[in-house]
């Protein structure tokens, strides 16, 4: 069997969407990384460019096939230990259809990121780093939100390290979603990691000219227009975790390991306390440490009960002029080049 029909038959065996990845054992690693786990957010919904009964699965967004990239180049030159593309499938309820349609359905974002990051070649990637490369990747189909990458991540490790996992991180995107995880790993209390600039990857190895598609390229829109669009909705987001608990606090339920929950939901709840922002009760549960004694999941199921809320930006600072929130991400992107200088490529 090949070509699309193919992949439908490898993507249906995959993990059904939305729920937790199984435990693996733990791999190997190839070499003493600077960082020992990166995760790549994949960039949703996802829509594929019809390349005519191919078997390729190319992205038509244009974030997911540079965030792949960036991973790659990062894995082939022993920069990373463990590689997780992260990102669950677009729709609720598979559909009847037919063709690129169907592939859109049931192709994971986190798959559509692994199959990207297998097929990159070029600049950067050697016959050793491409090995290396495909010994360190895992794919997480669970992942619905950028806060969800964090989390569910941190699940796969926790649980391959009997339960809590210690270790330095990197959360890996396109640029204009740095300062909205910056400041998540600010609220989980999350102090060994970092951003990573999928942009900022590809040029310190090389890749010269633009990045991104010209003209209208299947959006109905040119890419400027696009990327404004982007950036238009950065600053809600970044307001949202800042002042509004509801906006994160139902995701604390998926923590699986006790000590994790017990460390991320200490941290978001002092978070919004420094801030004099008043949380839902159930923060009132959580003990002052870690208890072996204390119910989690009883704590688990009252996260879970917050409804999801989102509000329309409120701020001045941001408000019909990206300039101030793209500086925070050129910040983003200055600390991901500093820290590729500082790093001996293997």
């Amino acid at each position: 069997m090949e070509g699309p029909q193919a992949i439908i038959k490898e993507v249906a065996q995959a993990p059904s969407k939305g729920k937790a990845r199984e435990a693996t054992p733990p791999k190997e690693p190839v070499s003493r990384a600077p960082i020992n786990a990166v995760v790549v957010c994949g960039m949703g919904p996802v829509r594929l460019k019809d390349l005519k009964g191919s078997e390729r699965l190319f992205p038509l967004h244009p974030y997911n096939r540079l965030n792949a990239i960036a991973a790659k180049l990062l894995a082939s030159n022993g920069i990373v230990d463990t590689v997780i593309t992260s990102g669950t499938g677009t729709a609720e309820s598979e559909q009847d259809l037919e063709g690129i349609e169907t592939l859109e359905q049931i192709v994971s974002e986190g798959q559509l990121l692994a199959d990207t990051y297998d097929r990159a070649t070029g600049k950067g990637v050697d016959d050793l780093g491409r090995v290396r490369a495909e010994k360190i990747i895992e794919i997480d189909s669970a992942a619905k939100t950028t806060f969800d990458n964090v989390i569910q991540t941190l699940n796969a490790l926790d649980a391959k390290n009997r339960g809590y996992w210690q270790g330095t991180i990197a959360i890996l995107s396109s640029e204009f979603h740095g300062p909205r995880i910056r400041e998540i790993l600010t609220a989980f209390g999350i102090t060994d990691a970092r951003v990573l600039s999928a942009e900022r990857i590809l040029r310190h190895f090389g890749y010269a000219g633009s990045l991104y598609p010209t003209g209208d390229f299947g959006y109905g829109k040119s890419y400027e227009e696009f990327e404004e669009s982007i950036y238009q909705g950065q600053p809600a987001g970044l307001e949202n975790l800042q002042d509004n608990p509801s906006y994160v606090t139902f995701e604390l339920a998926k923590i699986q390991s006790n000590r994790r929950l017990q460390e991320i939901a200490s941290s978001v709840k002092a978070y919004y306390v420094r801030s004099r922002v008043s949380v839902p009760e159930v923060y009132a549960d959580i003990p002052a440490q870690y208890d072996d004694q204390f119910d989690y999941d009883a704590l688990r199921n009252g996260f879970s009960q917050i409804p999801f809320s989102k509000h329309e930006y409120k701020g001045e600072k941001y408000k019909g002029d990206t300039s101030g929130y793209r500086n925070l991400v050129a910040t983003v992107g200055q600390e991901t080049e500093d820290f590729l200088q500082s790093v001996r490529v293997v």
